[in-house]
């Protein structure tokens, strides 16, 4: 049985001619499907029940059971999809008056040694299929028209897990995103966070359509990263930077570095005028990231921060600083 999610109207046409059905039955099931968020077969009531006996029988149509919603006191929404196995993948929804960016996972759970940039040692489960992926928007974005009135401006592949170690489910998801009929998503609508994995980079450099791409640094070299970070070990750090100014290039779009400012580990002067040389002759943007305490790092202070920032102002790095 496949997943519906993963079809593009080619291959259902093609699936209606290999039913003798005319073609046309394509729209009306995207109708169903896309517009108007039906999740079950027999509702699509302008369809044969002979057709709705063969769509149930090829397709599964919802790969999740509706979400859970949890709202916290900033507003920001958590969608909880139990999957097929009773475990749980999250998307999350902060309430912004720029719009509704919807946070996708891609794994459950995170990869060990993703540091500060992931979740508990050995939480990872599994990657997430390409209709698990895609039906945290298309569910969410029901809830929103319902319950808010409103519409999801921008996805990013940024909550749960390494999007670009799973790459093979997030380009068909991709492709579902920025299909009209499916997603109707413009590409600088949709943005994909990575810690830095080399392979999955080149592969987004081999798509027709470029995204925006957002890397965890949070470090001004190898030697902090690969603390802090130690998944980036297998990823050097002047390789990485190389690999982000090629794709600055050839895309026509800046790359956006995230750093969290972590106090007597990457927040001193000399750091931030390290990290501005690495940067400064690239097409990017820099965004400094609260730190939650975790272990023994804590944020740095005010004047820390202070002083980080005057040298990256010194040195021409336009930042900014995420609340």
């Amino acid at each position: 049985m496949r997943d519906f999610l993963t079809l593009d109207r080619y291959a259902l046409a093609h699936w209606l001619k290999e039913q003798g059905l005319p073609a046309f039955h394509a729209k009306q099931i995207f109708g169903w499907v896309y517009a108007k968020g039906v999740r079950d077969w027999d509702a699509m009531t302008n369809l044969s029940a002979d057709l709705r006996s063969q769509l149930k029988k090829d397709f599964k149509l919802s790969v999740t059971r509706d979400p859970k919603v949890q709202t916290a006191r900033n507003g920001t929404r958590t969608f909880q999809y139990t999957l097929h196995e009773g475990r749980e993948a999250t998307a999350l929804l902060p309430i912004t008056k720029q719009g509704l960016t919807l946070s996708l996972s891609s794994q459950l759970g995170w990869l060990d040694g993703c540091g500060i940039t992931g979740g508990p040692k050995g939480s990872f489960g599994r990657n997430l299929q390409a209709a698990e992926i895609l039906e945290q928007l298309y569910q969410t974005r029901a809830w929103t028209q319902k319950n808010l009135e409103r519409g999801i401006s921008k996805v990013a592949f940024d909550h749960m897990g390494e999007p670009l170690k799973n790459i093979k489910a997030v380009i068909a998801a991709l492709e579902a995103l920025t299909d009209p009929e499916r997603g109707a998503m413009a590409p600088d609508q949709i943005s994909i966070a990575s810690v830095g994995v080399f392979e999955g980079i080149e592969s987004l450099l081999e798509l027709k359509q470029t995204l925006p791409l957002v890397i965890r640094l949070h470090a001004p070299n190898q030697h902090v990263r690969s603390k802090l970070i130690p998944f980036a070990k297998r990823y050097p750090f002047e390789p990485l930077m190389e690999l982000c100014r090629r794709y600055a290039q050839q895309t026509g779009l800046p790359v956006t570095f995230e750093y969290s400012l972590i106090a007597g580990v990457n927040d001193h002067t000399d750091q931030a005028f390290e990290l501005a040389q690495q940067i400064k002759k690239m097409r990017c943007k820099l965004l400094l990231i609260p730190f939650r305490p975790r272990g023994n790092l804590k944020p740095s202070d005010a004047r820390a921060q202070k002083a980080f920032r005057t040298v990256l102002f010194g040195n021409k790095i336009s930042h900014a600083i995420v609340e």
